[in-house]
């Protein structure tokens, strides 16, 4: 009904206004009219995230610190009811 879209195992290669370029098992693919963007990405730290001008960025889970499962899911569950 939300029009959300899960796609494991993709590189993002761009992200441009409300469009995201990525590729999946070597298919590149365009997806428009994107308003939100959530990645799942590995599981150890990572503050290299860079911040966006035009986009806001939400960091929760192993990219602030690694921790267990059940944290990270509490934490993206609670900023999915912000959002």
């Amino acid at each position: 009904a939300n029009k959300v879209e899960i796609s494991c195992n993709t590189r993002v290669e761009s992200l441009a206004g409300h469009k995201v370029v990525c590729s999946q098992g070597g298919i590149r693919a365009e997806i428009e009219e994107v308003d939100t963007i959530i990645l799942a990405l590995g599981y150890k730290a990572n503050v290299l995230i860079p911040e966006s001008q035009s986009r806001t960025v939400h960091k929760i889970g192993d990219c602030l610190q690694p921790r267990n499962a059940i944290t990270a899911v509490h934490e993206g569950f609670l900023l999915g009811i912000e959002l």
